[in-house]
């Protein structure tokens, strides 16, 4: 992790420090003056940073991808979202154990299971302490809905195995051989404690607390380049978690001015968390393996500046965390749970071994991102529509032609809107 951030963060200089140079008397002249078309530096792209909703990971802390601070005093955002999970409710063994899976289970496997839309909300609020540091409180809310609501179209297994039909791979999934559309998910733990939701169910995540310091290494007329520095603490609201998390995130951002109204960002997170630091409530549950995690972000976006002070930005996020479930050596293994333990999600074995390999693989997501900040009364506001999707969809498998062999559908298809608003004087 270190070396990835280290060598990108040269890499970055790499094009920075020449192109710092590069400003010509014309253009110092034209930025100095008071009617510039343009600010005498160009302006990092605000990720709108989705994070994934597979079940295992939306009880815990989700700390943000940050580039730049916010130039207004306060800055409150709402961030809605729909992706659809699905996998047939396994049961895990633990490493070494050989025997199959039956209706009485023994103690020592895990159940999981998972078939629905996770509808997703966080609301955030930011405010400056100093021009470089900025301190900010989010709450996480999710909803499981089975899909057939309207609203949830866009990501419903209606629609998702219409486009797999059409791509000439029918029930790719086993979704239809399950049943289109239903909702629910399991935990069991190796204590047998047992964590079900059903359709309809809201639940709550974290209340995520932190402060982040920026530091500015180059910054003129044509390049900004900018290392940001966090530290983030988790209040778990659900009975999924019972402790308090902390984590820490270091990160670099270069925004370069390729004229008057367009740039390009790109920007580098990596992140570091623990998920039981000090005991809040009695636990009623223990499913996760590891209590430390990591992750790296990394986005690059271009943008065009308006006059008028809007702007137009569209990029692309990726977002790689690792695991909470333990990779042993002697590896653990899974098999399909009789369906007395749910009420979906059981049929073929076809694709088990992806989807436990899921589970304890690190996972990987590409979003596609828009982004507008309108000129005029609107200008305080900046809107973003973004879809995001398993990286490791577009892994071939032996024979190279079936683009969907990675896929882990822990989280399949997410569509989202974000809402920024910044509001008070900036001094």
């Amino acid at each position: 992790m270190p070396s990835i951030f280290t060598q990108t963060l040269a890499f970055m200089a790499f094009i920075a420090i020449p192109l710092a140079h590069a400003a010509t008397p014309e253009t110092l002249a034209e930025c100095s003056s008071a009617n510039a078309p343009f600010p005498c530096a160009p302006t990092h792209t605000q990720p709108p940073d989705p994070k994934p909703s597979e079940p295992i990971r939306v009880f815990g802390l989700r700390m943000p991808f940050k580039t730049s601070p916010i130039t207004g005093r306060h800055v409150l955002s709402l961030t809605t979202e729909g992706a659809n999970t699905w996998s047939q409710t396994l049961a895990i063994a633990p490493p070494g154990d050989d025997a199959d899976a039956t209706a009485d289970l023994p103690d020592s496997y895990k159940i999981y299971g998972a078939d629905g839309v996770i509808r997703s909300g966080r609301l955030q609020y930011t405010t400056r302490i100093t021009d470089a540091q900025e301190v900010e409180v989010a709450l996480n809310m999710f909803m499981l809905v089975n899909g057939g609501s309207w609203a949830d179209f866009l990501v419903s297994d209606t629609l998702i195995e219409a486009f797999h039909t059409s791509y000439g791979e029918d029930d790719l999934f086993d979704r239809r051989q399950n049943g289109l559309n239903k909702a629910g998910i399991i935990f069991r733990d190796r204590d047998r404690n047992v964590m079900k939701l059903n359709d309809g169910d809201l639940f709550l995540g974290t209340v995520d607390i932190g402060t982040t310091k920026y530091v500015d290494l180059i910054k003129n007329e044509r390049v900004l380049l900018t290392l940001n520095f966090g530290a983030f603490a988790g209040i778990p609201l659900n009975s999924f978690n019972s402790h308090l998390a902390l984590g820490g995130s270091v990160g670099s951002a270069l925004s370069v001015r390729l004229g008057e109204h367009n740039s390009i960002t790109t920007a580098l997170a990596l992140q570091a968390q623990h998920e039981k630091v000090i005991p809040i409530r009695e636990s009623k549950m223990n499913f996760k393996d590891n209590d430390v995690l990591a992750a790296y972000q990394f986005l690059i976006a271009y943008n065009y500046d308006m006059d008028g002070g809007g702007r137009f930005s569209g990029g692309f996020e990726f977002y790689g965390p690792s695991s909470p479930l333990s990779k042993d050596k002697n590896p653990n293994r899974a098999e399909l749970a009789a369906a007395h333990y749910t009420s979906n999600q059981v049929g073929s074995d076809r694709l088990l071994d992806r989807k436990f390999d899921s589970l304890i693989n690190s996972s990987e997501y590409i979003s596609a991102f828009i982004a507008l900040k309108p000129s005029g009364f609107l200008n305080a506001l900046t809107f973003y529509l973004f879809v995001q999707e398993d990286w490791k969809v577009f892994k071939s498998d032996d024979r190279g032609n079936r683009a969907f062999v990675g896929s882990t559908n822990a989280q399949d298809w997410k569509v989202g809107v974000k809402v920024r608003g910044e509001f008070g004087d900036s001094d």
